[in-house]
């Protein structure tokens, strides 16, 4: 079978699903109109006959309303055009059914002559078209098929009562029907385009994510890119000792004498060298991965935000900035998304270290804490500046602005930490309380059902 191109089995999905939705209210009023018309015509009818008619058509509007759960719970799996306009025509049938049974009702059981009868088999009539008017507004056919086997049928049988208010009644009933299509042609374009325009709506926002998503990717690529000759330094200081291990390693094997303990020494420091590197290209990958199909998961904040010190800590070593790093006494877990967190922490780090870079304070540092409550995790990373004007405080967090000189600031560092941490359901915010300049992070510990099930895309 021939696969339609998805936004066409995406908008007929979507219609279908408004339409079956309705499902559960047309059984609920077709049974309250099929006791009415059972308690109306019981005077004149022998009960068992009125009884097989109540039972039948009882019978067909459960059946209806099985099939279509059983097709709306299956309609978001089915990508073929087709097979979703099967299931629509397939529920027009059921309409149609029980529009027969109608139909068998105005012509067979309604008393002759009785015009009060009929104008209340009129009132339930035109209960059910407005209904359908409203309800099938999605569905053409499925009203079509509703109301003509109701309608015409009772238009039939006011004619044949062949008196002047008979035919009165028919005249109205038909009046009522073309206002009910009139009305029926103008929901219906206004609920296929309603639908249009949510379907692009839906386009656009996931393309703003993907875009959204491209974005952080390449702040993260940018992020890397500034610490480059950090990184440079984590790995070419251990290729360096392995050069240099691996000479003096030559060098006993060509002399006489080998110094066995000297020389497992020398290997488990080279070793050690190693797993420097290796620990070093770790963090890299993690960092730079891609947004797509990752999902949240628990993490040890401790042991991230020192992965993320290791890959800028030979700078602040070069600019005489220390680093304080406080263990927990207990290890802090936290429920997030942990390349996002990883960059909320570098920028911070960054931010903190530009800032220190234009301070002429003798002592500088660097102070990254944790606190945790029963609900919610701290991060607090203070440094040894005066702190942030509260003038530019509500700005800080706006695309764009920067206090940094020329072109060295974007303006987007802390605006994307603070994006980052409203997605965690979190906030950051500035301790005015503080001496020194201080952010503070709080993350709930539990995210939302919705959102720790999500993939991020």
């Amino acid at each position: 079978m021939d696969l339609v191109p998805s936004y066409h089995v995406n908008f007929e999905n979507k219609r279908l699903h408004l339409l079956l939705k309705q499902n559960s209210f047309f059984i609920f009023g077709l049974i309250a109109n099929i006791f009415a018309f059972f308690y109306i015509t019981l005077p004149y009818i022998p009960l068992p006959k009125l009884t097989v008619w109540t039972l039948i058509i009882i019978i067909i509007t459960i059946s209806r309303f099985i099939i279509s759960n059983k097709s709306l719970q299956r309609l978001n799996s089915i990508k073929n055009l087709k097979a979703l306009k099967n299931i629509e025509y397939y529920y027009a049938l059921g309409a149609l059914c029980s529009g027969c049974m109608w139909t068998i009702s105005s012509f067979f059981m309604l008393p002759h002559g009785d015009l009060s009868h009929h104008a209340l088999y009129g009132f339930l009539l035109a209960g059910m078209v407005a209904a359908a008017t409203t309800g099938y507004a999605v569905s053409p056919i499925t009203f079509i098929c509703s109301i003509v086997p109701i309608a015409l049928p009772f238009i039939f049988r006011m004619i044949y009562e062949g008196t002047p208010l008979h035919y009165l009644m028919s005249v109205m009933v038909a009046v009522f029907m073309i206002f009910s299509i009139a009305i029926f042609k103008t929901i219906h374009r206004f609920s296929l385009d309603s639908l249009n325009f949510g379907l692009n709506t839906q386009h656009e926002l996931q393309r703003l994510t993907e875009k959204q998503s491209e974005l952080a990717y390449t702040a993260r690529m940018a992020t890397l890119g500034e610490l480059s000759t950090n990184i440079a330094h984590e790995i070419n200081n251990p290729l360096a000792v392995l050069k240099m291990g691996i000479n003096i390693i030559q060098q006993k094997i060509n002399s006489d004498f080998i110094n066995k303990p000297e020389i497992q020494d020398l290997c488990q420091r080279l070793e050690n060298n190693i797993l420097r590197i290796s620990e070093t290209i770790i963090v890299l990958k993690a960092f730079s991965v891609d947004n797509k199909g990752i999902n949240f998961e628990e993490i040890e904040l401790y042991k991230l935000t020192k992965e993320c010190l290791d890959l800028a800590k030979s700078k602040f070593k070069y600019h005489n900035i220390d680093i304080h790093l406080v263990n927990p006494e207990k290890e802090i877990l936290v429920y997030c998304y942990p390349i996002q967190i990883r960059q909320v922490m570098i920028n911070l780090i960054n931010n903190a270290y530009d800032a220190l870079l234009e301070s002429h304070k003798e002592k500088k540092w660097i102070k990254i804490q944790f606190n945790e409550n029963k609900e919610s995790t701290q991060i607090t990373i203070t440094d040894s500046g005066s702190g942030i004007p509260k003038d530019i405080q509500n700005n800080i967090f706006h695309p764009f602005f920067t206090t940094k000189p020329g072109s060295m600031g974007t303006g987007l560092g802390l605006a994307m930490v603070s994006g980052i941490i409203q997605k965690h359901h979190g906030r950051i915010w500035v301790n005015n309380n503080s001496p020194n300049t201080e952010f503070v992070i709080e993350i709930p510990k539990l995210m939302p059902k919705e959102i720790s099930l999500k993939k991020i895309s």
